[in-house]
């Protein structure tokens, strides 16, 4: 007898039934589902605490003026902060503000142009010469402290690029238009040769790093200030100075003065 063969509709249910998922694959599904969201729940729960244990570290802290010049020198994307503070120090401040969730290996590959600009850096003299005497001087212990601190920023170098975290960019910004507020005070009572001058001069040197830092004067304007004030001055401190450009150190950079002057403003003096 000659078997009929399926319609239309007929077909059509067979190929569902073929597509249609076992009770075994359909549990399986269910089961990876279920794993998958609670994967999720738990990475945002572990998020939740690292913040949290960031802001109770920051809490607690005291900042120094090093740990803000550092923080100024990642906002600025400028790599000669370690030369000029020196290693051991920048990996103090590094350690700090990365337990405070302030900075941050970037999540995206930086543009060409501050790549290019990084690497000019590295083939400059200067560069070449702190490796070699990071290499003459540096201890076990120096570099088992160094490996600490990279790996908990997921870096390979301690000139890799960092940038500044969601929670990072509003104390970065709080914290330099107090400075620029100092800093107007003091270069007001300069310009105004008032009698305080010597004594507001004397409550700023802490702030002095800071004010380089930010482009807000430079080196030979500051010392000059400080002897007018016959305070004592680190003149080192003005290589802190990063208005203009970096012509100095590797190729053509710009060094970007963000909200402030690239130059400073003395008021006429």
């Amino acid at each position: 007898m000659k078997e009929d063969k399926p319609g239309k509709r007929g077909i059509i249910e067979r190929i569902k039934e073929w597509d249609r998922p076992s009770d075994a694959i359909k549990a399986e599904q269910e089961e990876r589902a279920i794993r998958m969201l609670q994967e999720q729940r738990e990475a945002r729960q572990k998020q939740r605490e690292e913040k949290a244990r960031q802001r109770e570290y920051a809490s607690r802290t005291t900042f120094t003026v090093w740990d803000y010049v550092l923080l100024e020198f990642v906002r600025r994307k400028d790599p000669r902060i370690r030369i000029r503070i020196g290693t051991m120090k920048v990996l103090t401040s590094l350690e700090r503000l990365a337990l405070a969730g302030w900075i941050e290996k970037p999540a995206n590959k930086m543009p060409f142009d501050d790549t290019e600009r990084l690497e000019a850096f590295r083939d400059s003299n200067e560069y070449k010469l702190y490796q070699n005497r990071l290499g003459r001087i540096m201890s076990g212990e120096d570099y088992d402290k160094m490996d600490r601190i990279l790996d908990m920023l997921k870096i390979k170098k301690i000139d890799d690029w960092l940038v500044l975290t969601d929670e990072g960019k509003p104390v970065a910004e709080e914290h330099r238009s107090k400075i620029r507020l100092k800093w107007d005070k003091l270069r007001r009572l300069y310009s105004d040769k008032s009698a305080k001058f010597q004594q507001a001069a004397e409550d700023s040197m802490e702030y002095l790093p800071l004010f380089l830092t930010m482009g807000l004067v430079n080196g030979a304007m500051m010392a000059q200030m400080m002897s007018d004030a016959h305070v004592d001055y680190p003149y080192w401190y003005g290589d802190l100075y990063v208005g203009g450009s970096f012509n100095t150190w590797a190729g053509d950079f710009d060094g970007d003065g963000g909200d402030f002057d690239d130059g400073p403003d003395f008021g006429g003096f």
